[in-house]
């Protein structure tokens, strides 16, 4: 995560701008940026757990798939497109665990995320001041993805294994919010 404010070379006691109303007016603007950069977390593929032959797990069992190739990701985002190569994995025989354990397989989508503000002070007097700012979440508007499905599945139609159906929780498009503080 990287954090900038900078101030706008206008107006009074800048380079430019520096005498005369206009120069007041849009003298003061600071912008500040915060950009943050995510890598993706480290992805689960799970097998049925059906074919465990396990009565009285209740379902708590988590059954890992079997890798019989070499993970790759393919890159593909958003519903329909292979996120990772699905044929690197296979359902375990049954009453055994596969080969993977937890988190052993690629990684999931990362992100990246820009937030600015526009903002200006105006001196009332003393310790007294106003300020109006423009606050821009998800500048860039862009998409987060969520993860893949990672359930192994074999079926012919209706697979979504290896896909990504959609965006991540909390993520969404650019907001825009006004503002203006008094501080005595």
């Amino acid at each position: 995560m990287n954090t900038v404010i900078y101030e706008l070379p206008w107006g009074p006691n800048k380079k430019w701008l520096n005498e005369g109303l206009l120069g007041k007016i849009i003298g003061g603007w600071q912008i500040s940026n915060i950009f943050v950069a995510q890598s993706g977390t480290p992805l689960s593929i799970t097998a049925s757990t059906t074919l465990f032959n396990t009565p009285g797990n209740g379902g708590n069992q988590t059954a890992y798939a079997d890798l019989v190739g070499t993970q790759t990701i393919l890159g593909g985002l958003g519903p329909g497109k292979l996120y990772f190569d699905p044929k690197a994995y296979a359902q375990p025989a049954n009453a055994t665990q596969g080969n993977l354990t937890r988190n052993e397989g690629p990684e999931g989508p990362g992100f990246w995320e820009l937030d600015s503000s526009l903002f200006k002070r105006f001196a009332v007097g003393g310790k007294r001041y106003a300020e109006i700012h423009v606050d821009m979440y998800n500048t860039t508007n862009s998409v987060r993805w969520g993860n893949p499905n990672t359930g192994f599945s074999a079926a012919t139609t209706g697979n979504t294994f290896g896909q990504i159906g959609g965006i991540a929780a909390g993520s969404g498009p650019r907001t825009i919010r006004f503002g203006a503080r008094y501080v005595f």
